[in-house]
């Protein structure tokens, strides 16, 4: 009798650092690490013109002309944006193309499965960034930030 409850006890102890261990190794990949990832866009974005109002102490008129600037120019950031994304799409295919040409069939296969699978996280990883950001969508900022 002694002997079932000093196993179950052992039992328990080992049950109890095994749960510990997955939270720890839980925590690490998915919580903490994840807060301290840099940005992928780059940098800051540029301050809203609520921002710079507040910490510039901008008259009316000043609040105008940026906002003035910030619409003026909309239409040639969207672009600018637009033909960088077209230029490194143009490039990743290039890089890709020339990897795909010292690869045997089997590897060519794989490599086409390997970026297929590295596509879907990526757009995983962008669809939650999507949902659990605080910014508006770029649509709703019009005219506040370039």
């Amino acid at each position: 009798m002694k002997n079932k409850g000093l196993l179950w006890m052992i039992l328990a102890i080992v049950v109890v650092f095994l749960a510990g261990a997955v939270s720890g190794v839980f925590l690490d990949k998915y919580v903490l690490t994840r807060r301290h990832e840099p940005d992928r866009r780059g940098g800051p974005p540029f301050p809203s013109l609520e921002m710079l109002s507040r910490d510039l102490s901008l008259t009316i008129d000043q609040q105008d002309k940026i906002k003035n600037i910030f619409r003026d120019n909309e239409q040639r950031f969207i672009e600018l944006r637009t033909s960088m994304h077209e230029q490194l799409d143009q490039f990743r295919e290039h890089i890709k193309n020339e990897i795909e040409s010292v690869l045997t069939p089997e590897q060519l296969q794989k490599f086409r499965d390997i970026l297929q699978r590295h596509i879907a996280e990526r757009q995983k990883e962008t669809d939650a960034r999507r949902k659990n950001t605080q910014d508006p969508p770029q649509k709703e900022n019009k005219g506040q930030n370039p």
